[in-house]
């Protein structure tokens, strides 16, 4: 994240990516959810859900305890500001789905495409409405 200027999010652009603001305990975040279908010569075997979060100001000690596994859903992103190792949580053994949490400023692979979004959707905070990134 570029320093020495405040930064927010652009809404615009983020519905573009197909996120859509969302509430938990009274912290605004992000969610994007996408459904992906396996199919074989039989047509459709499986089906299952992946959600993506962009976290803004919600403190890692209050989102952790929330996150459980959900019907359907085999993956749970979370995006978070600012730098650290990400975290993995299995439920039931990966059964029941995971959840992974990363950082804005983090390094694994599996978060590239959501950290590419949230950049294209920075804009300074002087031109634009839109929500802080802390």
């Amino acid at each position: 994240m570029p320093s020495g200027t405040a930064w927010i999010l652009d809404e615009h652009k983020l519905r573009n990516f197909y996120y859509e603001p969302h509430e938990i305990r009274g912290y605004r975040l992000y969610r994007r959810v996408l459904v992906l279908e396996k199919g074989g010569l039989l047509g459709k075997i499986a089906h299952f859900k992946l959600i993506d979060f962009i976290v803004l100001d919600m403190p890692l000690e209050e989102l952790l305890p929330l996150i459980k596994p959900l019907p359907d859903v085999m993956m749970q992103r979370f995006l978070l500001p600012g730098n650290g190792k990400m975290i993995t949580k299995s439920f039931w053994l990966g059964l029941k789905g995971w959840a992974h949490i990363a950082f804005f400023q983090g390094k694994e692979k599996l978060f590239d495409d959501m950290r590419n979004e949230v950049r294209q959707a920075m804009t300074p905070s002087n031109l634009s409405e839109g929500r802080s990134l802390g």
